[in-house]
This record gives C-alpha cells, structure tokens and sequence, in this order.
C-alpha cells in the first residue's frame, strides 16, 4: 500500500490535474494506492473570505461564488469535455444558501466556516475522479467525512483516534486498486463538517498512512523547496 497527497499546486490547472492522473496511473502498476487531495491552489483562502463578506453584509460575495463556480466548472469542462450538471452544480447550490443564511445573520461561526471551507476538497476530489475515470482509471471513492471523526473545535479539529481506526478498517473491504480521499476535511461525531486546520491535507495522508499500515507516504507538489 502507498499513500500519494497531491497539494493545491498539483490540482491547480487542467494540465497539472493530467499530469497527477500519469502519476497515479504509473504508481498503481506496483500496488494499492490511497490518493489525497488538497483544495484547488488558493481556493480555501477564497473560500474564507467568502464567508467573511457574507458575514459583513456585502453581497460581493456572490461575485466571489460565481467566478469559484465559474473556475470548478471550467476545470471540469477542460479535463473532461463535457458539462457537469451534478456534483459541482449541487455544491454551488448547497454554498450559496449557506453563504445567503450567513449574510441574512451578520453571523459567521466556526462550524459554518468548516463547512464553507470544506467545499474545496470535496470539488477538487471530484474533479480528480471524473479525470481518472475519464483515463480508463477504475477507482474507489471516499468521503473523508465518514471516516475521520473529530471533536467540536472547528478550525482545527482533533481526531478521535479510537473512532477513527474503526471506521477506517470497515472501509477495507470497500477499497479498490486506486482509493481516492479528499483532505483537510472531518466530521464530528454528531456528522457535522469538521477541518483539520491549514495543511490539514499532508494530516489527511499522514493518518491514512498510518492506519493502513503503508509502506510509503509521498507528499507531491509543485513548490520548489520545503519549508
């Protein structure tokens, strides 16, 4: 078993999303793999400030909503040469109320920011899937939310080791050769939509890799350099 976590610059554009799609397909000769994928680059900083300008009562936000929705559907649109009516329309449409409940209260709380926050991950894993699918790549989809259980300090959540493990090893006999797994992104035990923090993605794969037992974690990226 290998872990791959592919970071917001190796999802950021069609061309780098094609070039993680080779990556995976050349990995998966030599075994089982577990994909994890960040947001699109600069996306959960946008995310963020979208609900902060909802929360202000400037309805500017609803400019920034539709050019993320603009950028999602493009994304998919370029990679996969057809429109998606399904997936990302449901996340905008699902977004927006939330954003509208947000401005209509002056009221941002962490919990609602997780979960504003969280949509990054869930459109880039998406997007990922479609493009591996679209390349004859069969693969296993996982929502990180059912199987990562945190406790209610949103914004950065902590695991709750013990739950997690559990629901993690159920999902074994669900796995497949290519399992793909959005980062960052928890839910509580109640199921509401936790994070794990900024960088809560290399904690995604780190977990992951941990808990699966596997014999290698790769961190990719297109920054040069480690901090």
């Amino acid at each position: 078993m290998k872990v791959l976590k592919f970071g917001g610059t190796s999802v950021g554009n069609a061309d780098a999303i094609k070039r993680v799609g080779e990556i995976i397909q050349n990995s998966s000769q030599s075994g089982p793999l577990i994909v994890v994928v960040s947001a699109v680059g600069g996306v959960t900083s946008q995310l963020a400030r979208l609900g902060e300008i909802a929360a202000k009562r400037d309805k500017s936000y609803e400019t920034l909503l539709a050019t993320l929705k603009k950028q999602h559907l493009g994304l998919y649109i370029e990679l996969n040469e057809t429109e998606d009516k399904g997936f990302i329309e449901k996340i905008f449409a699902q977004l927006g109320e939330v954003c509208k409940g947000v401005f209509l209260l002056k009221e941002l709380t962490p919990r609602t920011s997780d979960y504003i926050q969280s949509c990054g991950e869930r459109l880039s894993a998406h997007i990922v899937g479609e493009y591996l699918e679209k390349r004859g790549i069969a693969y296993k989809a996982f929502d990180a939310r059912n199987y990562i259980i945190t406790d209610k300090r949103f914004g950065n959540a902590g695991v709750i080791w013990s739950k997690t493990k559990a629901a993690l090893k159920k999902s074994t006999t669900q796995m497949g050769k290519v399992n793909l797994f959005p980062g960052f992104i928890a839910s509580t035990e109640d199921q509401e939509t936790a994070t794990l923090g900024r960088g809560g993605s290399d904690f995604t794969a780190a977990l992951l890799a941990n808990i699966f037992k596997a014999d290698t974690l790769e961190i990719w990226t297109d920054v040069k350099g480690l901090m």
